[in-house]
């Protein structure tokens, strides 16, 4: 079409941090491709985009439809990259954006362009998707063997030449982000055999554990199974006692709900920032679609943070009641979890994990039941036993369970509810909530 140039850009890293390619593909005789010895993979998607824009610079009148995979590249173009440049180029949380050359290169490039960002899953079969991707691949795989790639024909008619070299600064900034991805990887040795007393962690441990089962109970997203089936009059009545409460005091804690607003943009960054904690270039991407503004589709408004957590009750009681749920088995799945996952059939791993659990890892990125499955051998990678574990009692069907562990993405401290439910196999405790924050 004259007026509308349409195509698709895509990035891929061998090892990422390894040997990075770059691709945009309109069709057989409008492409491009490069890389470099050493990138990653949110480089390369950059790149892509940025390559596009000034190839069809001198078509600036013809708008510019672009199929993208990466979330990351689609909301810093279209969401942060506003806020990024008011704070100096700095995130939410203070700390300096990340490839911020290619980032620079990519505003001053899209500036006065009519364009389109369209989100599509990678590696599901969209025709020029998967063109862009094969060609960023096998440029990834160029580098990798010590050969040049080849870089295709461009898009004729454009001064620019197809797969320019990047700058010094934007090598600085390769060699940045690949340190601290490497640094991140850097696991310690934890002792092992150590199992103590919730009274072991501190009270800021102990708390931020706390805040994510209390959000859900003040929302309402936590019920036993026969509260589902029959609610309770008292309890509904003490359910909205305890809204009310809450209501009265939200001008109080209207400070936090700002501080919880900006911590909630920070992990938005950093989930697509950090490439996916479950994922390398060998899986397929698992990226939650979220609308964007202005021109972006297909993707969705995050979530509002939750709203403040009520105050909690709850201790280890001193005499069980033998017919009440056992925690001592919700222990026991935890454990049978944490060593076995990974290598689980999926109607076992299924049967340990509720149909709603979310797990947030320690780069803020909230997973699915679905991707924590498909990726089990990813996500289960506890290496030996907990250096510290605790075990608190929150009510007759929800067992919380604290642990400072390491893993194969490093040192972290875990916080886990599992809830009971009646009709759950095999003992009727299911992993309902999981949180990681960076050991320190």
């Amino acid at each position: 079409m004259q007026n509308q140039i349409i195509a698709a850009a895509d990035g891929s890293a061998l090892g990422n941090p390894g040997p990075a390619g770059w691709a945009w593909y309109i069709d057989e005789n409008h492409w491009a491709a490069g890389g470099w010895e050493h990138g990653t993979n949110n480089m390369g998607e950059i790149k892509a985009v940025l390559d596009l824009f000034e190839a069809t610079a001198h078509r600036a009148e013809s708008k510019l439809l672009i199929y993208c995979d990466s979330q990351y590249v689609i909301n810093s173009l279209t969401q942060w990259m506003p806020g990024w440049k008011k704070r100096g180029w700095k995130k939410a949380d203070g700390k300096p954006v990340q490839n911020r050359d290619l980032l620079e290169a990519l505003d001053a490039a899209s500036t006065g362009r009519d364009y389109e960002m369209v989100w599509v899953k990678g590696h599901a079969g969209h025709e020029l998707n998967e063109a862009a991707d094969a060609r960023a691949n096998a440029a990834a795989q160029a580098f990798k063997e010590g050969r040049e790639p080849e870089t295709g024909p461009g898009f004729p008619g454009s001064p620019h030449t197809a797969g320019e070299q990047s700058t010094p600064s934007t090598q600085a900034a390769q060699t940045r982000e690949t340190e601290n991805h490497a640094h991140a990887q850097d696991p310690d040795t934890l002792a092992a055999d150590a199992h103590l007393s919730l009274e072991d962690f501190t009270e800021t441990e102990v708390e931020r554990a706390r805040q994510g089962f209390d959000s859900l109970k003040l929302n309402g997203i936590l019920k036993s199974a026969s509260a589902i089936a029959a609610p309770d009059p008292q309890a509904v009545q003490e359910r909205k006692t305890k809204l009310a409460e809450a209501s009265a005091r939200a001008a109080e804690r209207e400070a936090q709900v700002q501080q919880r607003v900006l911590a909630e943009q920070e992990l938005a960054e950093s989930e697509a920032e950090e490439n996916e904690e479950f994922e390398g270039e060998e899986f397929e991407e698992a990226e939650q679609e979220s609308n964007s503004q202005g021109s972006v589709t297909e993707n969705a408004v995050p979530e509002e943070p939750a709203s403040a957590p009520t105050e909690i009750a709850a201790s280890v009681p001193a005499q069980p009641d033998p017919s009440a749920p056992n925690p001592e088995d919700a222990m026991h799945a935890e454990r049978e979890l944490e060593m076995r996952g990974g290598s689980m059939s999926e109607p076992e791993i299924s049967a340990l994990l509720h149909e709603r659990l979310v797990w947030v890892t320690a780069t803020g990125r909230s997973v699915s039941r679905a991707d924590t499955i498909a990726y089990r051998a990813r996500a289960f990678t506890q290496q030996g036993n907990p250096a510290k574990q605790g075990v608190q009692v929150v009510d007759d069907h929800n067992v919380l369970i604290m642990a400072a562990v390491q893993t194969a993405r490093g040192r972290v401290n875990r916080s886990s509810l599992w809830h009971y439910d009646t009709t759950a196999a095999p003992n009727g405790w299911r992993l309902r909530f999981r949180q990681e924050t960076t050991a320190s």
